[in-house]
């Protein structure tokens, strides 16, 4: 039997809320009947290249296929699901629930790489609904619905409660990422917390590692896809996307701060991982805008 050389050539990749162009919210929350209802309750694998999505079910059932391997979790539980992931449902009719899509490069805190959940949330998963995963989903639905001052503002406070429980659930029950990988992945993402500010290259890294640069490189591209550098630079990327948010220091100050001696490579490296200059972040809420770029390629 002839394969096509890739296995995923075949799923579809949906295209949602703006993940080729300008995302309308930070995030977006509705119910699965109003998703699945006119699709006779079934939804066909797909796959979404710059979505991270999280279903709530309290009440109904389904069957779940995540990369393959279907599952028939007991109501009421909650399904976390990172791009890229292919993923499919064939639910009960009258299911009860939402599906909640962030976007990752608009939520630095919980998504850049060394960050406290990054790894548990880039673990597909199915876990128990919680009372307390019950709550905060039922709240980010009920504030995506209300049209009120502060929404933009409410909207990011809910998505980062969800995906702070939604990162501790799936530590506690053993899902990260980073478990497939080597162990030492989680000590560098530590010491990078540690020491992205100073001068640390990626040998000092390597060296309190005991490892070779060349290692390190090949455990973090082998588990992340990325080389050791993206890891120290989207830690301070990250740092410098609060600190624009948070704060009114300059845009050199907060390059400086994070790390960077040179406050026109902080701008360009800010601009190439997250669409915008370092002064376009920081106005964004000023206008009602999300902190994401406005039009930024996809990957599969």
């Amino acid at each position: 039997m002839n394969l096509p050389a890739n296995p995923n050539a075949r799923i579809p990749i949906w295209h949602l809320y703006g993940e080729a162009q300008a995302f309308p919210d930070i995030v977006h929350a509705e119910a699965i009947a109003d998703r699945a209802a006119g699709l006779g309750w079934r939804i066909s694998p797909h796959r979404h290249a710059a979505i991270h999505q999280v279903l709530a079910i309290r009440r109904g059932s389904a069957a779940v296929t995540i990369d393959g391997e279907t599952a028939r979790p007991e109501a009421p539980f909650l399904i976390n699901l990172p791009p890229g992931i292919v993923h499919g449902f064939d639910f009960a009719p009258k299911t009860e629930g939402h599906v909640i899509s962030l976007l990752p490069r608009a939520l630095p805190d919980l998504f850049a790489p060394g960050t406290a959940f990054a790894e548990a949330l880039a673990a597909p998963a199915i876990l128990p609904l919680s009372p307390e995963l019950g709550r905060v989903t039922a709240s980010l639905a009920t504030e995506h619905d209300r049209h009120e001052t502060g929404r933009a503002v409410r909207l990011r406070a809910a998505a980062l409660m969800l995906g702070a429980e939604v990162g501790r659930a799936l530590i506690a029950a053993g899902h990260t990422a980073g478990q497939r990988g080597d162990p030492r992945l989680a000590l560098f993402d530590e010491l990078v917390q540690q020491q992205f500010r100073g001068s640390w290259t990626v040998e000092d890294y390597a060296a309190a590692l005991g490892l070779s640069p060349r290692h390190l490189a090949r455990i973090t591209r082998a588990a992340r896809g990325i080389a050791p550098r993206t890891v120290i630079e989207a830690a301070r990327i990250a740092e410098a996307s609060r600190l624009l948010i948070y704060t009114r220091d300059t845009v050199a100050e907060i390059g400086y701060a994070v790390g960077y001696n040179d406050p026109a490579y902080f701008s360009r490296a800010f601009r190439r991982l997250t669409g915008m200059a370092p002064l376009d972040y920081r106005r964004a809420p000023e206008r009602g805008l999300p902190n994401a770029p406005q039009s930024a390629p996809t990957s599969s």
